[in-house]
Formats: structure tokens, sequence, C-alpha cells
């Protein structure tokens, strides 16, 4: 149900110059364009591509031809890219390379990230905010340990992520940035708007 507004860079939210190679050849709204597309489509206002002249799999293999994506390929076959993934041991989806046989079936590759279970996280209530001193102990853990399983460190460069119950400035931030991808006012506050914002991204 998301429209094409929803879709952000991994710039917009944490400054990093990501995607490199999409935003250096300016290819941005093209990429937008194409997943707008693949809303359209996914919602029955387009009629989907005929895949007729895409290249054909040989038996259980796929051999990667230029302009491939993960997307794509995974689309055509009626597999999903976390499965080719996990069947090719692909970390990074993005680093396919032309005349790669992919795996269509068949068991995952022992390399291959392990399916990640949803685990449950208790969520403090009331707020919790940058002050001096700052704010310390179990509450502050368990919104750090509920925004690392979203991928928002406190501090991804330090000892586990900095999660170490401190509501110091990297925590602040953290919050900040899931607020502003998530359509919340970004202030850094943890409260019970952004508690139930996080709640509903671990479901």
């Amino acid at each position: 149900g998301w429209g094409i507004d929803r879709v952000r860079k991994h710039q917009d939210w944490n400054g990093k110059y990501c995607p490199h190679r999409i935003l250096s050849e300016g290819r941005w709204d093209e990429v937008k364009a194409a997943i707008e597309a693949e809303l359209k489509a996914l919602e029955g206002k387009t009629t989907s591509k005929t895949s007729s002249s895409a290249p054909k799999a040989s038996g259980g293999t796929y051999t990667v031809k230029k302009g491939d994506t993960l997307s794509v390929i995974a689309k055509e076959h009626g597999v999903s890219v976390a499965t080719l993934q996990s069947l090719n041991g692909i970390k990074n989806p993005n680093l396919i390379k032309v005349g790669q046989v992919l795996k269509l079936t068949g068991s995952s590759s022992s390399n291959a990230k392990p399916s990640s279970k949803k685990t449950s996280y208790a969520l403090p209530s009331g707020v919790i905010k940058l002050t001096s001193p700052m704010t310390k102990g179990t509450k502050v853990r368990q919104v750090q340990n509920a925004l690392a399983a979203l991928y928002f460190y406190p501090d991804k460069g330090a000892k586990n992520n900095g999660i170490d119950g401190v509501y110091g400035p990297k925590t602040a931030n953290a919050v900040k940035r899931f607020q502003s991808v998530n359509g919340l006012t970004a202030d850094g506050i943890y409260g019970p708007k952004t508690k139930a914002k996080i709640e509903a991204k671990l479901k």
C-alpha cells in the first residue's frame, strides 16, 4: 500500500552517499519511475510486461544477462529476492555479475544468512529524551535494542553498536533518523507515537 512518495534513498536518512552507483549515474528518478511502474502493475492498473523475450532459465538455474537485477529475475521466475539471495549466498543484492549462474531452486547455500526469526521486543511507555544528566537503564536499552533490530543503530562503529543503556546524543540521533523515515516529527524524543511506530515496524 505504499506510494512512490514513501521511497527514500539511504542518503536521505543517514547522509551516506548511497545508492552510490545510481546517484553517480544520475539514475535516481529512473529508479523511482521503475518502482512506480511495478507498484501500478501490482495494483492491477497496468498489464504486466510479457516476459517472452526474457532469457530463459535452464532447469533450476539462470544465467545473469546485462541489465538484470535480482528483483527482475525473481519476478520472472516466481521466486522471492530473499530466496535467490539465500540459494546463491548473495549478501548484497546489487552485486550480481553478467554471466553469473544463479540457482532458482534447491537447498540454500551454507554461507547464506539464516532466515531471521521475529523476536519480541518489549518497549517502555512514557517519554525518554536527551537530558543532563543522561537517562540510563533498562528502558533505554529496550529502545536501543528495538531500533537496532530495525537497523537504526545508536553507534554502528562502537562495541555492541552502541547499545549501552544510555540515552545520549547518538541514541537521540537514531530515534531522530527513525522518526524522519517514518513520517513522525524528527525531534529525537522517544514517546507514545514513536513507540507505536517502532512496534508496527517490528511486526
